[in-house]
Parts: C-alpha cells; structure tokens; sequence
C-alpha cells in the first residue's frame, strides 16, 4: 500500500515539474501542494477501506447466504442476495442524483473544481462573500 502510494507521489510530482514556467506562475502554489498532499492520502485511505471494512463485509455477506441457503434453502439465500444488490444498486443511484441536483443548486459542475458563485478568494474578506451567498 506505501509502495503504490510512493509511486503516485512520485509520478505526480515529477509531472507537475516538468510542466510549463507559466503553469507555476500562474497558479497558486500552497492550493498545488495540497492537491499534491490529497492524493496519496485518498489512495491510502481508498485501501484501508477496501481492506478493513468492504472485504470484511463481503465475506460475512457471503457467510450468511451460505448459512441461509444450507439452513433453509438455496431459494432463501438467493433472494437475501438479490435483494442485497438492488439495495447497493439504488443506493448507488439515489447519491448520484442527489449530487448531481446539489452541483444544481450552487451553480457548479463537478468538473469545475469549485470555481463558481460561492468562490470568494478574490474578495479581501471572502467568509462574509460566502456566507452571504449560502444565507441567499
């Protein structure tokens, strides 16, 4: 999990150097830096989760519909299966609508990277900005 995280920090900040003089001019390097941090966090923490919790889960899934379908029938474990899917699947759909109705509402798109109405920095006091915004 280190290695991989070492080789993404790596990869990545060896493509931020040799990009354009004018891409570090004109960026904002503290908001690079903390871009540069994010990424191996989110890896690891993408690994401790699949880890530690999502495979943990899937095999004491599995263990109940073996349990179910030895104890009653394979009928039973079966539909404790499928039912377990559509769940996951509507769960799966419902975020994605309400992210997309959220990214809606503030006038963002996802793929903006926040730079939209309630982007203050430019503003010398850019908490009032915001909280003006969100109050509205």
């Amino acid at each position: 999990m280190q290695a991989v995280s070492r080789r993404v920090s790596y990869h990545t900040f060896a493509h931020v150097l040799k990009m354009d003089v004018s891409f570090h001019l004109d960026k904002r390097t503290g908001k690079l830096s903390r871009i540069l941090e994010r990424g191996p966090r989110s890896i690891q923490q993408i690994f401790r989760i699949a880890i530690f919790v999502l495979m943990p889960t899937m095999l004491e899934f599995l263990a109940v519909c073996t349990v179910l379908s030895r104890s009653f029938s394979p009928l039973v474990g079966g539909l404790v299966g499928i039912t377990f899917v559509i769940y996951i699947s509507w769960s799966v759909m419902l975020t994605q609508v309400g992210e997309d109705h959220e990214g809606e509402e503030r006038g963002t798109h996802p793929l903006t990277l926040g730079f939209g109405p309630a982007n203050c920095s430019c503003h010398p006091h850019p908490e009032c900005c915001c909280l003006l915004y969100y109050a509205s």
